[in-house]
């Protein structure tokens, strides 16, 4: 078998992406995505769980760049923590997809370990910003930080919507806790 086309999987989670934006997570099967093309959707990814991984990992990957963007145009402090948080979670409402790919996948081992590499990179990020505005106890408070961001982005999935007293709460707890 040919290795796999870069281009033709790059097209691919495109196609995938756009499907499940307009028709659900459901939707996007390999017969809908490549239906010319099996043997190579095959060699890029060689089944179902792959796949899926490969369009969660693109969302992350995105919502991941628009917080690297915002906060590289601020100094460290609370005006970037704010700027970052407020992206994320502003990243990840208007991905509802990618919301629905996770929870689909949750039971998936190689998308519990994707979503966990994923937790601990942004727990670091955090903690980093913490110490730059010499927190005590960064680690930790980062790892309180990014629950407690989880546990706003999914009432905003539930609710379908931003929900401005959680955000609120959340980031006067980080600016009295620093």
């Amino acid at each position: 078998m040919n290795p796999p086309d870069p281009a033709a999987r790059s097209e691919w989670i495109a196609a995938a992406l756009r499907l499940a934006a307009d028709r659900g997570v459901g939707a996007v099967t390999p017969e809908a995505i490549a239906p010319a093309d099996a043997a190579g959707f095959a060699a890029a990814f060689p089944d179902r769980e792959a796949y899926l991984n490969a369009l969660m990992t693109h969302g992350l990957d995105e919502v991941r760049a628009a917080v690297v963007q915002i906060t590289l145009q601020r100094k460290p402090g609370v005006e970037r923590l704010t700027a970052a948080l407020t992206t994320w979670l502003d990243a990840n409402l208007a991905r509802p997809w990618l919301r629905d790919l996770i929870l689909q996948q949750s039971l998936s081992p190689l998308a519990a370990d994707t979503l966990r590499k994923r937790v601990n990179g942004f727990i670091l990020m955090l903690q980093l910003e913490f110490e730059t505005m010499g927190w005590p106890r960064a680690g930790l408070s980062a790892r309180l930080a990014v629950a407690a961001m989880i546990e706003v982005a999914l009432a905003e999935f539930e609710a379908h919507q931003i929900q401005p007293a959680m955000r609120e709460s959340l980031l006067a707890y980080l600016r009295k806790s620093g």
